[in-house]
This record gives C-alpha cells, sequence and structure tokens, in this order.
C-alpha cells in the first residue's frame, strides 16, 4: 500500500508541476504581450522625465497584479480540487500543511519571476534610446 501511495504522490507532483509550468509560461507570455503592446506609451512617458527606476517600479507593480489574481485563482481552485480529490478512499485524505507549504513555494517562485521579469524588461525596454522607440510609431 506505502508503494502505491508514494507512486500516486509522483504522478501528482509531476501533474502539477507540468500544469504549473504551463501556467507561468502563459503568465508570462500574457505580461510581456502587455508590455511591448505598451512600449510606444512607455517609450513616451520616458521621454517626458519618468526615469528607469519609476520604469521599474511601475513594471513590477503591473506584474504583481497579473501574478496575484492568478496566484489567488490558483490556491483557491486548488486547495477545492485538491480537498475534493484526496477524499476518495484511495487516498489517505488532504493534508493541510503540505498543501501550505506548497503555497508558499508558489508565492516565493511567483514572487522571484515577478522580479525577473520586471528586470528583463526594463532591460530589453532601454536596449533602444527613446528616439529610436518613439520613431517606431512611423
Amino acid at each position: 500500500m506505502g508503494g502505491q501511495k508514494q507512486t500516486f504522490q509522483l504522478i501528482g507532483f509531476l501533474l502539477a508541476g507540468l500544469l504549473g509550468i504551463i501556467g507561468i509560461s502563459n503568465l508570462v507570455n500574457t505580461i510581456t504581450s502587455d508590455v511591448f503592446s505598451r512600449k510606444i506609451e512607455l517609450a513616451a512617458m520616458q521621454s517626458i522625465g519618468m526615469t528607469r527606476k519609476q520604469l521599474w517600479a511601475m513594471l513590477l507593480k503591473d506584474t504583481l497584479k497579473f501574478m496575484s489574481v492568478s496566484v489567488t485563482l490558483m490556491l483557491i481552485s486548488g486547495g477545492i480540487m485538491s480537498y475534493l480529490v484526496t477524499q476518495h478512499p484511495l487516498f489517505t485524505g488532504f493534508n493541510a500543511g503540505l498543501f501550505l507549504v506548497s503555497a508558499s513555494v508558489l508565492l516565493l517562485l511567483v514572487t522571484g519571476i515577478c522580479i525577473f521579469m520586471t528586470w528583463l524588461l526594463v532591460k530589453v525596454l532601454n536596449k533602444k534610446s527613446i528616439v529610436e522607440r518613439l520613431r517606431e510609431i512611423e
């Protein structure tokens, strides 16, 4: 019975990891699409005095908004589905401690992704000069 439990845990962790990778890549794609669709607006704001630090803060706030909505939905739906699935007699039950640990790891991972994405987006946006980015309008 212990071997089956470990097999089910492994399958569950692999499935959760796969779904997590798909979800995070979708979220990263959404955030980068949003920023690149507004790159002319951001260049215009920088041309009238927005500093690199202000740009960084604004993009971090935007990424945190996207991530907080997705993490909230993920934790609520994941918690409910985990609880319902583990009520089956084949499983040992819902482990709240394990769920809280995984939620904490998720929050740390998402925060790291937010900071890294903000750093990367600011770097990519500032590769060209403001004048070059504003000329892309034509």
